[in-house]
């Protein structure tokens, strides 16, 4: 056996011994088994209000994001008969100044 074949052949028996142990580890967090498993153990053991309070978290996240979707639809709301008013009243100056009669002198 060549040093070179040796070599090859320890790399692979090390590939293969990893993905031995750490296989099953890895296909958990694929599938997200292993986060959910995880929070799940520290909401029981640790915090047993973490449920309560990342629901308030997310109702509270609901609500800004809805904020700001209202805010960015009255914005355009705005900037549209803002816009409107302006050519509005561009075109009532263009139309107003026509020549009028004066009349007898």
């Amino acid at each position: 056996m060549t040093p070179k074949l040796y070599t090859q052949m320890a790399a692979a028996v090390n590939v293969s011994y990893g993905l031995y142990k750490y296989g099953p580890f890895l296909a958990d967090l694929r599938g997200c088994n292993f986060v959910r498993s995880t929070f799940t153990d520290i909401e029981r053991d640790h915090c047993p209000g973490l449920k309560r309070y990342t629901q308030w978290i997310y109702v509270g996240l609901m609500l800004v994001s809805t904020a700001v979707m209202l805010s960015l639809v009255f914005w355009v709301i705005y900037s549209r008969e803002r816009r409107h008013r302006v050519y509005t009243k561009d075109y009532n100056a263009t139309h107003s100044e026509a020549p009028r009669d004066k009349g007898p002198e």
